[in-house]
């Protein structure tokens, strides 16, 4: 592991402690004050609508970068007994110029020494590279090249082989088409699952669906404006924040269905208490888990460093996104369908008096047993003035009827 950070890295690593902090803190407050998050539903709308623009436009600008588990290539895994200075970028467009037949050369280095198999001490330097046309894999002869070229440039001792991996095309085809298969088939199945978990209301399954496509968008675009290539383990990491997101969003819906059994008020009130209720809860299970994810990328090493930041915005914006997104989605989509049958109700009734009038039958003939009422319909209560004939007086007990 890396614990020698830079003065930068150290920054950022206190600025996440006093954000974390700050969160736990907001957290516990929702417990004594109650804040109305469906009310305040446009502005989280807003926030969305920002981080998705900016998600959008650096995969429209930047685009994807896919590493070689989905272009195919070669990975060779070298170690420096000393520490080198030159940076990444310099070495790589070191490579290229040295070797015009080499594409796409991308260069990451360990930032400590850290121990091999072999009881030494190196600098670990990852070299990824392809070749041209159809030829995506390095020759044995052009990795020994690539190697012996970077130990002259870089003079700093004899750089030792660690390890060589070549991707060919075929096995990046079939990580294309399953890494697409997966993340459709967890949309279809997280639909059906919560579908089915509650009551067969589709509305819940596609408010949770909503919110995981909104996760997916901000995880590929901030990965994009940050440069990182799209490999194995962000696909991965992925499918680990969709089974997160959708967790949360199930808790969520748990409570409201609870409350709905029990609070008296309209469905946006219920939607709003049970956010209220749960929302202690969902912020202290996501901070342990974005605690775990921040050590992981700071001291995780160069390797794991791309996967951390994947968990790490994945993680944040699903918990960002069941709780405010999927809750209020799921009222607009309530009152989207209270509407529709309203509208429904309306047409039925009218198509009934339509109907009627045809017939030339009274406008008060009784109504479909679909159709709601309307208040002229309704039956008298006890406090109304009767308007029929008057009721005969009843008889009491043990008295005799006059003559």
């Amino acid at each position: 592991m890396n614990f020698n950070l830079s003065t930068p890295e150290i920054i950022s690593l206190a600025l996440w402690a006093v954000a974390l902090v700050a969160l736990v803190v907001w957290g516990q407050s929702c417990r004594k004050r109650h804040r109305d998050f469906v009310g305040n539903r446009k502005v989280f709308y807003l926030i969305s609508a920002i981080v998705l623009a900016v998600a959008l436009g650096g995969l429209l600008v930047k685009g994807l970068k896919f590493g070689l588990d989905f272009t195919g290539g070669t990975i060779v895994e070298v170690g420096a007994p000393q520490k080198v200075s030159a940076t990444t970028g310099e070495l790589a467009t070191w490579l290229n110029q040295r070797f015009p037949d080499i594409q796409d050369v991308q260069i990451q280095m360990g930032q400590t020494l850290e121990v091999a198999p072999d009881g030494k001490s190196y600098q670990k330097i990852l070299i990824r590279a392809k070749g041209q046309g159809e030829r995506v894999e390095l020759e044995s002869e052009e990795c020994t090249a690539v190697t012996q070229a970077l130990q002259e440039h870089l003079n700093v001792g004899e750089l030792v082989p660690l390890s060589i991996t070549s991707i060919g095309p075929t096995v990046t085809g079939e990580l294309k088409r399953g890494a697409i298969l997966a993340l459709v088939v967890a949309l279809v199945l997280q639909l059906l699952y919560i579908t089915l978990r509650f009551g067969n209301q589709m509305r819940y399954g596609v408010a949770a669906d909503l919110a995981l496509v909104h996760d997916v968008i901000v995880m590929a675009g901030l990965y994009a404006l940050a440069g990182l290539q799209i490999d194995s383990p962000w696909v991965a990491a992925l499918l680990t924040v969709a089974g997160y997101s959708v967790m949360d969003s199930v808790v969520i819906f748990d409570r409201i269905r609870e409350q709905i059994k029990s609070h008296k008020g309209t469905f946006s009130q219920v939607v709003n208490e049970s956010l209220n209720q749960t929302m202690t809860r969902s912020i202290n299970t996501t901070l342990t888990t974005v605690v775990v994810c921040v050590a992981l990328y700071f001291f995780g090493g160069v390797t794991l460093k791309s996967f951390a930041f994947a968990l790490l915005v994945g993680i944040i914006s699903g918990a960002y996104s069941s709780i405010f997104l999927a809750g209020p989605i799921l009222v607009e989509i309530d009152a989207w369908a209270r509407r529709r049958d309203a509208t429904r109700a309306k047409e039925r009734r009218a198509a009934a008096e339509e109907r009627a009038r045809e017939r030339g039958v009274s406008s008060t003939t009784p109504q479909d047993e679909h159709d709601y009422p309307t208040p002229g319909e309704l039956p008298q209560t006890s406090g109304e003035a009767s308007t029929g004939a008057p009721r005969a007086r009843r008889r009491t007990k043990g008295t005799r009827r006059r003559a």
